[in-house]
């Protein structure tokens, strides 16, 4: 992604956020290198599934075992999951910036760790946290 892109991406999300929380965001060049170290990898593709379950096959190679893997979609996140071998750490996740609110959306082997791992994010990031039950 371009700097100027990032920069820009960075102010939007610094503008509904706690600001400890934005300062601990970070990018980076590459697949590898975004979610070599991170607990928690946020995809944000466009709702086309092939796209997404090829994105995450990606994310499953390079990012640590209990790393936990979120999808930004209204699509299944049991169908995208289930294209892993790490089903119990994937999870769907909708933000609505204006409410202050994230939605945790659970696939059918997501584990009530992982949902309390993502509770805990948005809690940190100063949002209401809902959670659902995903389509199966």
């Amino acid at each position: 992604m371009l700097p100027e892109r990032l920069a820009a991406a960075h102010a939007e999300i610094a503008a509904h956020v706690d600001s400890g929380a934005v300062s601990r965001l970070s990018t980076a060049s590459s697949i590898d290198l975004a979610c070599r170290e991170a607990g928690l990898v946020i995809e944000t593709l466009p709702d086309e599934m092939e796209m997404k379950i090829d994105v995450f096959c990606i994310l499953e190679k390079f990012a640590r075992p209990q790393a936990i893997l979120a999808s930004v979609t209204e699509l299944s996140v049991t169908e995208i999951a289930a294209m892993t071998t790490r089903g119990e750490r994937c999870v769907a996740m909708r933000f609505d910036a204006r409410m202050r609110q994230m939605e945790i959306v659970r696939g059918k082997e997501t584990t009530a760790e992982t949902v309390g791992d993502c509770r805990e994010c948005g809690k940190k990031l100063g949002m209401e946290v809902v959670v659902k039950e995903g389509m199966s």
